[in-house]
C-alpha cells in the first residue's frame, strides 16, 4: 500500500508548516507533479497526521484588501481548520484541527469534508455556518489493521449523495459514492489506474454529467505522470484531455461547464492553465511556478488558486481569461492579487467557492 501511505502522509500535512517545510512540499511536487501521490522515495516533511491543540488559536485569517473584491463565499483549510472567507472577513468553522478538503453543496447550504483520525479519515457534513456537524462514515472504528480513508468528497447536484475517493478494495484511490439518507456506500466506477497511482481530485461538471480527475492510468504521454481525464456518466468511458510531458493535475470546472482550470508541471514549475472541456484552447494563466488548486468563482469571472511563491501556500486570485484561441503562449501581464498573508493554507485541501 505504498502509494496510499504516501498520499496519507501529505494529506495529513497541517496548514501551519514552516517556510522550509513548504519548500520541501514543493520539492516533493517537482518529482511527480502530485504532492498527494508518491511513486518513488523522496524527502518529504514529517508531519503528524492527528495534530494536537494549537497553543495559540488563530482568531482570524490575515486577509489583504483585495479579499473584499472577491464575490461569494470561499472555503480554505488554514491553521489546520476549515475557514469561511466572505467579503474581506474570515470565520473559523471547525475547531478540531482535523478537518480537511471542504466542498460546498450546489445550493450553498451544506459543506462536506474529511476528518483525519489515527486509522484513516471519514466523511462528515455540516451546515454552511459550521453547525449541525454529522458523521457519515466510520472508518476509525473498523476492526481492520489496514488504514481506510474517505477523501475529497464532492456533492451530487441534487445533494442526495457524495462522490469521494477511497482505497477500499483497491491498491490506490478510486471513486466511490455515499447515499446520505441511508449511509449506503457503493463503488462509483471500476478501478482505473490501480497499482499505477490511481485517481485524485475528482470534480463533477455543473450539470452532473461529466467527471474530471487527475489520473495515472495508461494513455498518451510519458508513463508515471498524471493527466486530466474525464468520464461521461453513467457509463461513457474514460477520455484523456491532456498529455503534458511532466503531468497535469488539480482540475476544476467553470460554472458553465465549458472550460477546465488545472495545473501543469513543466521544468519543475507548477502553474495554472485553462482549456476547453474537450481539451482544446490551452492557455497558461500564472507564471509563479508554485501554484495549486485553481478554482472558478461562481460567476466565472475569477480564478482563485494557492501559491507558495512567498514561502508558504497563500490564497491568490486573478481575473479568469476569456476563452482563447488554441495557443500555449504564456500570458501577458495580469493582475495577480494576493488574498492572504501568513495564513499557511493546506494545499492538499484546495479551495471551495460558492455564491
Amino acid at each position: 500500500m505504498r502509494h496510499c501511505a504516501s498520499r496519507r502522509q501529505v494529506f495529513g500535512a497541517l496548514a501551519g508548516v514552516s517556510a522550509s517545510a513548504g519548500a520541501s512540499l514543493l520539492a516533493a511536487c517537482s518529482s511527480l507533479a502530485l504532492p498527494t501521490i508518491s511513486r518513488q522515495p523522496r524527502a518529504t516533511p514529517t508531519i503528524a497526521a492527528t495534530p494536537g491543540p494549537s497553543p495559540t488559536p488563530v482568531p482570524s485569517l490575515p486577509l489583504l484588501p483585495p479579499a473584499r473584491d472577491l464575490p461569494g463565499r470561499l472555503l480554505v483549510v488554514a491553521d489546520a481548520n476549515i475557514w469561511l472567507l466572505e467579503r474581506g472577513h474570515s470565520t473559523r468553522l471547525t475547531p478540531d484541527r482535523i478537518s480537511r478538503q471542504p466542498s460546498w453543496s450546489h445550493d450553498g447550504r451544506k459543506i462536506a469534508h474529511s476528518k483525519l483520525s489515527t486509522s484513516g479519515s471519514d466523511l462528515w457534513i455540516m451546515d454552511a455556518d459550521g453547525s449541525s456537524s454529522e458523521q457519515l462514515t466510520d472508518n476509525d472504528s473498523r476492526d481492520d489493521p489496514q488504514q481506510r480513508n474517505a477523501l475529497h468528497p464532492i456533492w451530487w447536484p441534487d445533494g442526495s449523495r457524495l462522490i469521494y475517493l477511497s482505497e477500499e478494495g483497491s491498491e490506490d484511490m478510486q471513486l466511490w459514492q455515499l447515499f446520505i439518507a441511508d449511509r449506503r456506500r457503493l463503488r462509483l466506477l471500476p478501478p482505473a489506474g490501480d497499482r499505477s497511482g490511481g485517481l485524485d481530485w475528482p470534480k463533477l461538471a455543473p450539470d452532473g454529467r461529466t467527471l474530471a480527475v487527475s489520473s495515472f492510468q495508461p494513455g498518451r504521454g510519458p508513463a508515471g505522470r498524471p493527466q486530466i481525464w474525464v468520464y461521461t456518466l453513467p457509463s461513457g468511458g474514460w477520455r484523456q484531455l491532456t498529455s503534458m510531458p511532466e503531468g497535469a493535475y488539480d482540475p476544476d470546472w467553470s460554472p458553465d461547464g465549458q472550460r477546465l482550470a488545472f495545473v501543469v508541471r513543466s521544468t519543475g514549475r507548477h502553474d495554472v492553465w485553462v482549456m476547453r472541456a474537450d481539451g482544446s484552447g490551452l492557455r497558461q494563466v500564472t507564471l509563479a511556478g508554485t501554484c495549486r488548486a485553481p478554482t472558478w468563482s461562481p460567476d466565472g469571472r475569477w480564478l482563485a488558486y494557492l501559491s507558495a511563491q512567498t514561502g508558504t501556500f497563500e490564497l491568490w486570485a486573478t481575473r479568469a481569461p476569456a476563452d482563447p484561441d488554441q495557443t500555449t503562449t504564456p500570458p501577458a501581464a495580469s493582475p495577480f492579487l494576493q488574498i492572504t498573508r501568513g495564513a499557511l493554507i493546506d494545499a492538499t485541501s484546495g479551495i471551495a467557492w460558492t455564491g
